[in-house]
């Protein structure tokens, strides 16, 4: 072999291993600025996770208010319901005692 020989053999030598190390930082960049994207797609997601949780919990309560109104609504509809029946009862039962105590002494009246 020539010393031109070797030299270029050198220098092939030199030149891949820059074009090896070239490679090696170049895919440590591209590897560095993946885990930066990553990172904010992480971080995207768990915003838009947590603004979706957010909303939701949101309607629950929504749905959870307006249940608690038609129930209240249907719990006083029901006592009113109660109040009426129980006033109709009270009212029926007055008068049957006012009938009782009347008829007995019209009966007597009646005889006299």
């Amino acid at each position: 072999m020539t010393t031109e020989t070797i030299e270029k053999i050198r220098n092939a030598e030199l030149s891949a291993e820059k074009t090896e190390k070239s490679a090696e930082k170049s895919a440590e960049l591209i590897l560095e600025k993946a885990k930066v994207e990553a990172a904010e797609i992480i971080e995207k997601a768990k915003s838009a996770g947590e603004a979706f949780l957010n909303e939701k919990s949101a309607e629950a309560r929504n749905f959870t208010e307006e249940q608690s109104a038609e129930n209240q609504k249907k719990i006083d509809s029901e006592i009113k319901a109660m109040e009426e029946a129980v006033s109709a009862k009270y009212s029926e039962a007055i008068a049957k005692i006012k009938k009782m105590l009347i008829k007995p002494w019209g009966d007597k009246h009646h005889k006299v």
